[in-house]
């Protein structure tokens, strides 16, 4: 790739990338912050401004990913600039499904009651649940863009601090509600609050993917494999053991 021309294209790239990571850290500081008042809310006023931030992340979604394929097909990039060009493709997938995540977030609340008594028990443990995710998204922002592999290594270990949130939400409503009589309005809460923590745990599983990327840029390795690696063999050590 022409230097003057590869060095016009990662500018551009990463301008835009910028703009679209902060787009995605100000949704998830926006849910963030319902949570934490989250008998004040407007929801209405809420989710239109997530609708009109989530347009804005589609079309730089649409952009980032033309540009990436402009790069390949014009400049016939080298092994290191197509590392970054790939890499850079990836994440802004990540953070595009990010910004979806965070709209499905919105759309649950909706249909709940915000301000009732099962909204208002679980907002402390989904304010936890996106605070940790939001940091991981930071950080692994930070990692890839410093090329900080032991930073982006940590972030991927942090994976299971959210899955253990995640989970002890679920095992807390089962505790509390299970086998009890429960009018539509509360069942349909309940679920609410599942469905919300798990599309904050998938945010931060793409946090993870951003972490993995910035790994794979700086040193090439796929550590994704490896995880899923691990994964299928825990999981078949757990069938095991039953």
């Amino acid at each position: 790739m022409d230097n003057v021309l590869r060095d016009k294209f990662f500018s551009r790239v990463t301008e835009d990338f910028k703009v679209m990571s902060s787009l995605v850290m100000k949704q998830v500081g926006i849910v963030k912050t319902l949570f934490s008042s989250i008998d004040e809310v407007d929801i209405d006023a809420v989710h239109q401004e997530l609708y009109t931030n989530e347009r804005i992340l589609d079309s730089l979604d649409v952009k980032l990913r033309r540009e990436v394929i402009n790069a390949i097909v014009l400049y016939s990039p080298r092994a290191t600039d197509l590392r970054q060009i790939m890499s850079n493709y990836d994440m802004t997938g990540y953070l595009e499904r990010m910004g979806d995540l965070v709209l499905n977030i919105s759309r649950f609340l909706m249909t709940m009651d915000v301000k009732g008594e099962i909204c208002r028990r679980y907002a402390p443990d989904l304010t936890k649940l996106l605070t940790t995710s939001a940091s991981m998204i930071e950080q692994s922002i930070q990692a890839f863009n410093n090329e900080n592999n032991t930073l982006a290594r940590a972030i991927i270990d942090s994976d299971d601090v959210v899955d253990n949130l995640y989970r002890s939400i679920g095992v807390r409503t089962r505790s509390d509600y299970g086998g009890k009589h429960l009018s539509e309005s509360e069942l349909n809460d309940i679920l609410g609050i599942n469905g919300i923590a798990y599309n904050v745990e998938r945010i931060a599983d793409n946090a993870t993917n951003i972490a993995e990327a910035a790994i794979y840029f700086a040193e090439g390795e796929d550590v994704k494999h490896a995880r899923l690696k691990k994964e299928e063999q825990d999981a078949i050590n757990e069938q095991g053991g039953e």
